[in-house]
């Protein structure tokens, strides 16, 4: 946590005086941060209300407070740098779905069955979010997030989900998954069109 926002301080300290050195050296603390939070597991023993949950919790919105900043502070903004504040944007969405599956995982610890579910539909919904929001927002990155975490989720079903369930459920999920993809593509469709036309 003190990593992320000394971090946050640093990038703002350097956006503010016009400072690259220190800018970097918040995308170096921002880097040792994630890799912190990869390699070393935060022990949890209730969901949400935990140092694992406030670790990420404040680490997202650390990132998402850095990379706000570089966008309001674009053109200044070498192409090297702006692609790192860029990864940290990536990250805000890495982090917080991250930081979600956990606790979801913690929270259905009796089923596995129950636990997989879950995380196929949080990942559902969080991705179909993304696209509303880059919709709204214009944001081919956040779209383009939407489509690879939709693509997961498409491949855990069907390689990992559908193992555990009876013939039946699984007809079901067929079912609602290919209904939430159509709904969303309709919607992304009939959104872009307006724009694509002369």
């Amino acid at each position: 946590m003190a990593w992320a926002i000394e971090g946050l301080v640093l990038s703002w300290s350097g956006f503010r005086a016009g400072l690259r050195g220190l800018r970097a050296a918040g995308l170096v603390l921002f880097a040792l941060t994630a890799f912190r939070l990869w390699a070393f597991e935060i022990p949890a023993h209730e969901p949400f209300l935990n140092p694992r949950f406030a670790a990420f919790a404040t680490t997202v919105a650390c990132f998402a407070a850095a990379f706000y900043f570089s966008r309001q502070h674009r053109e200044e903004l070498g192409r090297d740098e702006a692609a790192a504040f860029g990864l940290v944007g990536i990250g805000v969405n890495v982090f917080l779905l991250w930081a979600l599956s956990l606790e979801l995982y913690d929270t259905f610890a009796g089923s596995d069955l129950e636990r997989q579910l879950s995380l196929s539909l949080l990942w559902t919904l969080y991705a179909a979010a993304l696209i509303a929001l880059g919709v709204v927002q214009g944001s081919a990155a956040l779209r383009w997030q939407a489509l690879a975490l939709f693509g997961l989720v498409v491949g855990k079903v069907f390689l990992y989900d559908l193992s555990f369930l009876e013939k039946i459920y699984r007809i079901v999920s067929f079912v609602v998954l290919g209904v939430v993809l159509l709904v969303v593509s309709f919607l992304y469709q009939r959104r872009q069109a307006p724009r694509e036309r002369p």
